[in-house]
């Protein structure tokens, strides 16, 4: 029996020290995160799709553009922990007209990978 808790206590430090790793990168993640703006002069009009994963934190994104602007963003898919607050921030994305808008507090990984997504949507997809 005592061999039992043994190897539970083993795998829970073992989960526990992976799961540190993880938090770490997703912090160094966010805190270096650099954003490019998109040129939305030389975007057509149309729906375009992002995604970006990072960790256990991923986001998809439609963003609809007319006229060389940014007219609204709909997160199709926001796999997240405690970061839902975090949707919020494509609202500051279509009122700025930019990536860079302030992080939502609190949501700080969520609002990253989101931001990414709408990044990869306006710079490296297609219609």
């Amino acid at each position: 029996m005592k061999k039992n808790y043994t190897v539970v206590a083993l795998l829970a430090a073992v989960s526990l020290m992976s799961s540190c790793g993880s938090i770490r990168e997703m912090k160094e993640f966010s805190e270096t995160a650099v954003f490019a703006e998109p040129q939305l002069q030389d975007l057509e009009d149309g729906q375009y799709i992002g995604e970006f994963e990072k960790g256990i934190v991923a986001a998809k994104v439609t963003v609809l553009v007319r006229d060389h602007a940014i007219e609204s963003i709909e997160i199709l898919r926001h796999d997240n922990g405690k970061g839902k607050k975090a949707e919020r921030i494509v609202d500051d994305i279509v009122a700025r007209q930019s990536l860079q808008v302030d992080i939502i507090s609190g949501a700080t990984y969520s609002s990253t990978v989101i931001l990414k997504a709408v990044e990869n949507a306006l710079t490296f997809s297609s219609q």
